[in-house]
């Protein structure tokens, strides 16, 4: 994927987030003001929704910038576990006061300019998610992460619909058992509020460190042209690259100098391509560095060689 193509579809991420929480606040506020309970659990699920595409944006912008990233993912990586808790007792809190008034008496019916909001959007989150998907690579990862939000939030709608449909029709009918829908609907909003809260959550404790995957991936050729311009070093023969914690990595370096030096100055060598690197890099914390004679190898030979044989050097 082209830069251009990267941009565009972190462009399009950011409207499709700022969608979301949008949404989120005038759905909660029309929920409120129409006395729609599946409206108002489905704002939250809109914000979790929000909150999921935000993450998922924010890991792919640390892999394409590595170290620059550093100090906004350890606040990203704080802030990740603060929000599913924040969701999840949220919805565990409307949960427990929809029970209540679910054993208190019956419900009310929601006015019906809420199944207009609910449409309306829908349609909202289908164009955005159409503006996405035709500014973003096939298979990208945020693509695919926006695709699996749509999903859910398809779902999350529908049971709105049905609740609040249902009760609308139950009012109207007077069936006194339909009243309970739109009750019902919110409580399974709520739980998928809560199962993606968990998953949020458990993703930010046992994932692996996003800055740390980016740079033992993208920074590889950094951290080599780096130890070759220390004076003394020819050729980097291996360079390994290790996770150590949150923004920290340890790197396994090989390196050939030349054969004829002593091993006091291979070890300042190795040292000051040790302290550069530190310099240049904070989140190494940890190198382990060795030296070895560098060997040309046939067909090429040293200079000692030719003193003793007057053989041709290179194959005829």
């Amino acid at each position: 994927m082209n830069n251009v193509q990267v941009q565009r579809g972190s462009k399009a991420v950011s409207v499709a987030v700022a969608c979301d929480f949008t949404l989120a606040l005038v759905k909660g506020a029309a929920g409120m003001f129409l006395g729609s309970l599946a409206l108002m659990a489905d704002s939250l699920h809109t914000a979790a929704q929000g909150v999921t595409l935000w993450k998922t944006g924010v890991e792919e912008g640390a892999r394409s910038q590595g170290n620059r990233a550093g100090k906004r993912m350890q606040s990203y990586e704080v802030t990740m576990l603060l929000i599913p808790l924040v969701l999840i007792t949220l919805a565990l809190f409307m949960v427990y006061n929809r029970v209540g008034q679910l054993w208190s008496g019956s419900p009310e019916a929601p006015d019906s300019f809420a199944l207009i909001i609910v449409l309306a959007a829908l349609l909202l989150n289908e164009a955005v998610f159409r503006y996405h998907a035709g500014r973003s690579k096939a298979n990208s990862p945020l693509l695919q992460a926006h695709t699996r939000n749509h999903r859910a939030g398809i779902y999350s709608s529908l049971l709105v619909i049905a609740g609040a449909g249902l009760t609308l029709a139950g009012e109207y009918g007077e069936v006194p058992v339909l009243l309970y829908c739109d009750l019902a609907a919110s409580l399974m909003v709520y739980a998928l509020v809560i199962w993606r809260g968990l998953k949020l959550l458990r993703e930010a404790i046992y994932k692996e460190d996003i800055l740390v995957e980016a740079l033992c991936e993208d920074h590889g050729m950094d951290y080599v042209e780096t130890i070759q311009r220390v004076y003394g070093v020819i050729t980097v023969e291996e360079l390994k690259v290790q996770p150590l914690g949150s923004a920290q990595i340890q790197l396994e370096v090989k390196v050939s100098v030349n054969p004829l030096i002593t091993v006091i100055e291979a070890h300042e060598i190795a040292d000051r391509a040790s302290r550069l690197l530190q310099q240049r890099f904070p989140q190494v914390t940890k190198i382990q560095m060795i030296t070895a004679p560098y060997e040309t190898g046939y067909p090429y030979k040293s200079n000692m060689d030719l003193n003793d044989n007057n053989l041709p050097t290179l194959p005829q």
